[in-house]
């Protein structure tokens, strides 16, 4: 046997490197998968009369954002550099006020632990995506939000008493949806549409199983009965489609989309007797144009939560503490329906400038790329934005872990869409 035939046995094994490279991104995909999975599921009856209980549920969704946070500090020289780049700098800023103000804040536990929660899942984010890439972690963001659904649909007829929302009109009758936080489901089901899309455009998902998964999410979205999601999803969708078509197509369709406006105001202004009162009584849900004229109540509540900002202008009431202040309100009130009056009323105008700076620099973004999956977040963050705060909330969404992904690559990461190996 000649010498060139023994192996080297000085040389360095590459086996155990590996391994501790697979048993990393096993860890960084389950707990992404778990983070879209299991904050907003509902484990327990009346949500809105136990927010915020301190239970097994409080517990599991607390353990998990530890962990994760665990992680990210683990990797955290990895992520470090990333984390001082802007937009993702805007999050620290942010994320650093709410740790300053919640000793003085309106509920000093609360906002502690959602601070808490905020920077785990910052540390995190980034960390999971240099680990598997964006392309695997879309998967598994688009994975968790399927399960999600699925889970929702089968507490829905297995656990009705947790899985089913009931909202009364004001005559009385009772509205059934699915889901016992139907607004958070239409969310979710939005994300599957967005990312679903966005998947197979690059190739990596069957047209069979987008019809699937669109099905899926529709069905959600009717049975949630969120008009606030449905506007979301037709507006990241059309973002989509807006990307795609030509130039002369795009021109023909805002021609379009003008002129329809002109002949409604037309119409409506008293032309063939339709008005604006009947267009929208047909709309609400009580059969009344007021519910649309204040926008579903809305309005009552931003004029509430003007007055309570005015109060501690600069430094607010407390990170996620808008559910201590709006039960001046109304009891069952958790927050200011819109994502930068309930950023003003926790963190004031030290908070506030933050998040727009992060918005700023991402429609700035979409506006000179054509970039798909930033184009779909800005798009669905800044219309769910409008009348409800879907980002920096007490627990993490789907739509929270994809703002930091694009604020992430845009912070120039050398991280590309679909530049990970296949999961």
């Amino acid at each position: 046997m000649s010498d060139a035939a023994l192996p080297d046995l000085s040389a360095p094994s590459l086996a155990p490197a590996r391994s501790a490279a697979d048993q990393d991104t096993w860890i960084a995909s389950t707990l992404l998968l778990a983070l879209v999975l299991v904050p907003h599921f509902p484990l327990r009856a009346d949500p809105e009369l136990n927010y915020g209980k301190i239970d097994a549920q409080f517990l599991l969704r607390m353990g998990l954002c530890v962990v994760c946070g665990l992680y990210g500090l683990a990797k955290f020289s990895r992520v470090r550099g990333l984390l001082n780049r802007f937009p993702l700098a805007w999050m620290v800023l942010l994320g650093a006020v709410a740790v300053a103000t919640a000793p003085f804040s309106a509920d000093p536990p609360r906002a502690m632990a959602a601070a808490a929660v905020l920077w785990s899942v910052l540390l995190f984010v980034p960390a999971a995506l240099l680990q598997l890439g964006t392309r695997r972690a879309l998967w598994m963001i688009l994975m968790g939000s399927t399960v999600y659904l699925i889970g929702q649909w089968s507490m829905y007829f297995l656990a009705p008493e947790i899985g089913q929302g009931v909202e009364l009109r004001p005559d009385g009758d009772p509205i059934y949806r699915v889901g016992a936080d139907s607004q958070q489901l239409g969310f979710q089901s939005a994300v599957t549409v967005g990312l679903a899309l966005i998947v197979a455009r690059k190739g990596q998902l069957s047209r069979r199983w987008l019809w699937i998964l669109l099905g899926l999410a529709a069905v959600t979205l009717a049975g949630a009965k969120s008009r606030t999601a449905v506007i979301v999803t037709v507006g990241g969708v059309g973002i989509l489609l807006w990307r795609r078509l030509s130039p002369g197509r795009r021109a023909l369709l805002v021609g379009g989309g003008v002129a329809i406006c002109l002949a409604y105001l037309l119409l409506a202004g008293g032309i063939s007797g339709v008005k604006f009162e009947s267009v929208a009584a047909a709309v609400a849900r009580s059969g009344t144009s007021e519910e649309v004229e204040s926008l579903t109540g809305r309005r009552e509540i931003w004029e509430f939560v003007v007055t309570k900002i005015e109060e501690f202008p600069v430094v607010g009431w407390g990170y996620c503490c808008s559910i201590v202040v709006c039960r001046d309100f109304d009891p069952l009130l958790r927050h200011a329906h819109n994502e930068v009056l309930n950023i003003a009323l926790g963190l004031g105008i030290v908070g506030t400038i933050p998040l727009l700076g992060m918005f700023l620099q991402q429609v700035l973004r979409v506006w000179r790329t054509e970039d798909e999956l930033p184009a779909f977040v800005t798009t669905a963050a800044i219309i769910a934005g409008l009348t409800e705060p879907v980002l920096f909330i007490t627990m993490p969404t789907a739509l929270l872990i994809l703002w930091i992904i694009v604020l992430s690559e845009t912070s120039n990461l050398e991280i590309e869409i679909c530049g990970s190996p296949a999961f």
